[in-house]
Formats: C-alpha cells, structure tokens, sequence
C-alpha cells in the first residue's frame, strides 16, 4: 500500500508539473509566426490534404485550412493538447475538414499516398527510430509529395530561449519531467516554422548528449533510404529564431 501511495503521489506530481509547463507555453500552441511560417513554406495548393505531425493545439492546421479546398489530418500523441485542439475544431465547425488522431510518427494512421504535404515542427526530437518514421512517412506521401521537417535550434546562443533551455537540460539532465503519455511542452506542437527569406547559418555544432541535439545529416540519410529524394537541409534564421529544417520530396 504503501509503496502505491507512493507511485500516485509521484504521478500526481508529474502531471502537475506538466500542466504548469504546458500552461505557462499556452499561447505558443495556440498560435505562432513559426507556424504561419512553416504553412507558407510548405506552399500547400487549393485542394490538397496536408498532414500536421504533433499538432499540439492546431497552430499550424488552422492556418493550412485558410487554402480552398485543403483537408488536414493531424496527429498529436498528447491528451491535453488534442482535447484543446478538438474542441477547437468543434467551435469553428471544421470536423470535416480537420481531423484530429491519437498516433505519432512512427505509426501513422494515414492510407498509403495519401498525402500532399507533410510537417513537423519541433517534434523531430522526440522521435526515437527515425528509420521507421521515415520509411511511414514515405509511405502515407504521394508520388511527388513534399515534407518539411524544422527544429528550433535551442542549442544555438542567439536563441531567445538558449540560456533557459540550457539550465533546463543540466537541472534535469537523466531525469524526465514528462507525464505518462506526454510530449515535452517545451518544444511540442510546434514552435513554429521558417521565415522563407531567412538567412542561412553556419552549420551548428551541437554537444551529442543535449535531448534536442539531432543530427540532420543522419536524417537526411533515413529520408532518403525510405524514398525521399531532393533532399535539402537548411540551418537557417525562420521568425527570429535560429532552425534547423528538412525538405524532401517523394
């Protein structure tokens, strides 16, 4: 019993901790000029049916459902964020334009091409096999199909975020503050995407054992094994902050 009482209080703990988290980034989620960035970036055409990879709460999807005719089906593996997100839809009346799915990367619950246009914002990170997320994200794209991939760089100094996602990371270093089921709400649901007229930066050097440090070169490596060709990577200045972006194309 006693050692129950404990397991409770420790998830109790955890899932306050996470909602403080969440709350305290709430306005990011909801909507963001990296978002707006990264939808323009992906130069979604009227009509297509576009996938929103770790939607959060559908910054990114409502503004790709502006475009005539475009159908977004979203994935986001968090609770809290699709509860939000649904009932979103639900005010706008957009259910059958925007669907929102328990699943993530590596197994998406998506027909086989499928899919126009495809992104994730600040979701690279968290993904464990990128071989496999890669091989289903080739799987659910069209022929001549497009993915745009962007990370912000919180590695990189000239971040607005760098010194605090630094101390994060060394207070917390072998711990994890997530809840059972939830996405780090840092860096969840987008933070959003690429100003186009960004300037490009110097390929960064990053320290192999920060949680946001991915190696772009090696993803590149996934895409193209599962498919993907033209692919570009880009290290690059998008809505003030300092990226790291990936562009494929079936």
């Amino acid at each position: 019993m006693v050692h129950n009482s404990e397991a409770r209080m420790d998830h109790d703990r955890s899932a306050f901790k996470a909602a403080l988290l969440y709350g305290s980034h709430f306005f990011e989620f909801w909507k963001s000029d990296l978002n707006r960035a990264v939808v323009e970036m992906a130069d979604i055409q009227p009509g297509m049916t576009v996938l929103d990879i770790g939607a959060g709460m559908g910054a990114a999807a409502f503004e790709a459902v502006k475009r005539d005719g475009v159908t977004v089906v979203t994935v986001e593996p968090t609770a809290f964020m699709r509860t939000i997100f649904k009932a979103r839809v639900a005010a706008r009346r957009l259910g059958s334009r925007v669907a929102v799915l328990n699943a993530g990367a590596q197994h998406l619950p998506v027909p086989s091409e499928s899919i126009d246009r495809a992104w994730m914002i600040n979701v690279v990170h968290h993904i464990s096999d990128l071989a496999a997320a890669s091989t289903e994200l080739a799987r659910v794209m069209k022929p001549g199909g497009g993915i745009l991939i962007v990370d912000e760089d919180f590695t990189n100094e000239s971040h607005p975020k760098y010194e605090q996602m630094k101390n994060r990371h060394q207070n917390h270093r072998g711990h994890d503050d997530r809840g059972p089921g939830d996405s780090d709400p840092v860096s969840a649901g987008h933070g959003h995407g690429p100003d186009q007229g960004g300037a490009e930066e110097d390929r960064p050097t990053v320290p192999e054992e920060h949680p946001m440090a991915i190696d772009f070169d090696t993803l590149a490596e996934h895409l193209k094994a599962a498919g993907f060709s033209d692919i570009q990577i880009r290290f690059a200045s998008l809505a003030g902050v300092p990226t790291r972006q990936a562009m494929a194309f079936r």
